[in-house]
């Protein structure tokens, strides 16, 4: 199979018996190509992210300074995490995650402003990550392409 992968044939060079080959796709991951990221992303989405507002509401904080917090912190888990994941889905999944958990800080406060901005942005990196195919804003990982001469 190495061999044939790496000569483009399907069938062998020496007898031409033709080869019934048969390719497995891999399975399409939304936010990484890693099934670990994959679980990371929706367990700091979930677990993580949609509580964190209601519980720094509830602990005092004011509702816009929740707000700022968690986008900060939104922004920050972006950045550590862009190398290694498909960038639109990914926004998108954490902004969506982070807007249900404010919502609730959105019905208590009665400010549905930053919640409705929110919900907008959340939609518009939507549409981005189902028709940008991640061409766009995908880092550029150059140890891939080195070849030794």
């Amino acid at each position: 199979m190495k061999w044939l992968n790496t000569s483009r044939r399907t069938n062998c060079e020496i007898c031409l018996f033709d080869y019934n080959i048969k390719l497995k796709k891999p399975p399409v991951l939304l936010f990484s190509d890693d099934p670990i990221f994959n679980r990371n992303i929706m367990i700091l989405g979930v677990i993580g992210l949609v509580p964190l507002s209601p519980v720094l509401f509830y602990t005092g904080l004011d509702a816009l300074d929740v707000y700022y917090a968690v986008n900060i912190l939104y922004l920050c888990l972006v950045f550590a995490y862009v190398k290694y994941v498909k960038v639109f889905p990914t926004l998108a999944f954490w902004k969506m995650c982070l807007t249900t958990g404010f919502t609730v800080v959105a019905v208590e406060t009665g400010r549905y402003d930053h919640f409705l901005f929110d919900y907008g942005v959340s939609a518009i990196l939507a549409l981005a990550a189902c028709f940008c195919k991640n061409r766009f804003l995908r880092p550029i990982n150059n140890e891939d392409n080195t070849q030794n001469e």
